[in-house]
This record gives C-alpha cells, sequence and structure tokens, in this order.
C-alpha cells in the first residue's frame, strides 16, 4: 500500500476537499484525486461520498480512516528513527576485542567517539579470540580488533590493519640488564619467564623466530596485570607490549628494554563480515580508529 495514497486519502479527510489537500501536499488536484481512486480500486470499496456540494466520508471510509492515520503515523516514525540512526544520533555499536587491545587501545578511541557521538550506546566485548569468533557466527557484534595471527578466514570475512604493536622484555629496574637499550633472549637464560601458558601466540611466535623457547625457568600466570605485578617483585622477566607498561616505566616500577634477536611486532587488525552492511556507528568509529592510530 503506497503511503502517498494513504497521505492524500487523509488530507481529503482533514479538508474535505481535493483542491485544498493538493494545495497543502504541494501535488496537483488531478494526483490527489488519481491517489484516492487508485486507493479505492485497491480497497475494492468507495472512501467518499462525492456530490456537487459536498465530499464526506463512506462508512467505510470512516472505518478505514484511523487504519490510515496510525499506518502513516508509524512510517513516519520509522523513517525519523532510521534517519537518527544514519546520522548517528542514536544507536547501538556492538563489537570485540582482545583482552590487551580492549584494555589498553580502545578506552581512548570510544572516549573519542562518545565525545562526537553521545547517544549511540557503546558495547564492547573483551574476550578471547575464540570466543570472539563464535559471536561472530552468531551475528553479535559488528567487527572485532584482533592481532593478525587470529585465524580468520578471508573467504568470509574482511581485514584492515589498524596499528602494529611492538613487544619489549619487561624486567624489575634492579636487574643487571634493565639499563640496557636491547638485548637478546638468550642473554635471560637463566633468569624466570613470566608468562601464559606454552600454547600462548607469544611463546608460539618466539620458538618460531627462535627455533626454540631458551628460558627454562618459567612462572605461569594466565592475567596480564598479575604478570606484571610478579615482574615488580622482581620474580622474573616478561614479555609485554611496551604500550601495555607505559605507566609502570614512567613510575620507575619496571623497565622496558628492546628485543635484538629480531623485530618483535605483532598487527592489530579489524575483522568483519562479508557481504554485511555496516551500521553507520561502525563506519564512524573505523573512521576515528584509521585517523587515531597514535592513540
Amino acid at each position: 500500500m503506497d503511503i502517498t495514497k494513504l497521505k492524500s486519502f487523509i488530507s481529503v479527510t482533514n479538508y474535505e476537499s481535493f483542491s485544498t489537500a493538493a494545495e497543502n501536499l504541494y501535488l496537483s488536484q488531478p494526483a490527489v484525486s488519481k491517489h484516492v481512486m487508485s486507493l479505492e480500486k485497491e480497497l475494492n470499496v468507495k472512501l467518499f461520498n462525492r456530490s456537487a456540494n459536498k465530499l464526506s466520508l463512506t462508512t467505510q471510509g470512516e472505518a478505514f480512516l484511523p487504519y490510515a492515520q496510525e499506518i502513516v503515523m508509524l512510517y513516519d516514525s520509522a523513517t525519523a528513527h532510521l534517519q537518527q540512526i544514519e546520522n548517528n544520533q542514536e544507536g547501538i555499536l556492538n563489537f570485540g576485542a582482545t583482552n590487551y587491545i580492549g584494555v589498553h587501545l580502545m578506552p581512548q578511541i570510544i572516549k573519542k567517539f562518545n565525545e562526537l557521538y553521545p547517544n549511540i550506546i557503546v558495547n564492547m566485548d573483551v574476550s578471547t579470540t575464540q570466543k570472539l569468533a563464535a559471536r561472530f557466527e552468531v551475528h553479535e557484534m559488528e567487527f572485532a580488533l584482533l592481532f593478525n595471527y587470529a585465524n580468520f578466514s578471508k573467504q568470509n570475512y574482511n581485514f584492515f590493519d589498524y596499528r602494529e604493536d611492538e613487544l619489549v622484555i619487561a624486567i624489575h629496574p634492579s636487574h643487571p640488564l634493565a639499563h640496557k637499550n636491547d638485548i637478546s633472549l638468550f642473554e635471560l637464560t637463566d633468569d624466570t619467564f613470566i608468562g601464559n601458558h606454552d600454547n600462548t601466540s607469544i611463546i608460539s611466535y618466539i620458538r618460531s623466530e627462535l627455533h626454540d623457547f631458551p628460558f627454562k625457568k618459567r612462572l605461569y600466570i594466565n592475567n596480564e596485570d598479575a604478570i606484571k605485578h610478579a615482574v615488580i617483585e622482581n620474580l622474573g622477566f616478561s614479555i609485554l607490549s611496551e604500550h601495555s607498561i607505559a605507566t609502570e616505566v614512567a613510575n620507575n616500577q619496571l623497565c622496558a628494554v628492546r628485543i635484538n634477536d629480531f623485530l618483535f611486532k605483532r598487527n592489530i587488525k579489524v575483522v568483519y563480515r562479508k557481504n554485511f552492511e555496516l551500521t553507520p556507528a561502525a563506519k564512524a568509529f573505523f573512521k576515528l580508529l584509521k585517523e587515531n592510530v597514535e592513540l
């Protein structure tokens, strides 16, 4: 059913005149007459009693009027709502990020996003790559920020690079090697490595580069904050993102020493489904990511 026809019908009812209705709708009188006649044909009823001196609704027209008014009101409300979403005046942004990205990089971006779009609700799921992948499958989020070694099919997903992230040796300031610019990992073979379990991406990457994992003494902790505090307590060293220990380095609780065996950098990518229309909020967030790489 054509909304324009309904609006013509309602306007003719309100003004009891085809010519006045046409004037207020900025249409020609023949166009309004055609709308009403077409609507009557579609409904298979007469909507107006037409006489030389007066125009009035038939019984069927009176019965149909409230429905027509409600349909037009709902249509206008829906189009206004969609326009608000299109202009980012309201909406919900659902996305995911792995722990380091969600904790250390996204708060600054979300702050800027909230300043620009205060009425958009941001829902960020900070979780493992596997759990984020499961949420993708059931369409619970639009995109995720992950490291480049995350296994997502190029057949089903699009990617773009967000930024690089360099990992460094996090070590206690009292350690003899703490104030060097860079060191080899083999200089720490007698020290305790503090980190997650052997199947983590960092350990896999070290093994792939060195063809070995040279640290015999290990302390397994599966939480980054707990790892940092263990290093602060001088229980050993770890390999962490330079960005994630910036506060502790500034407070002289830790030292960040570069690795000279190889360039230990990983790429952070934005992943989103192919053939899936992104919301205006997601597009605006992507724009912010590309404009604020150094935050």
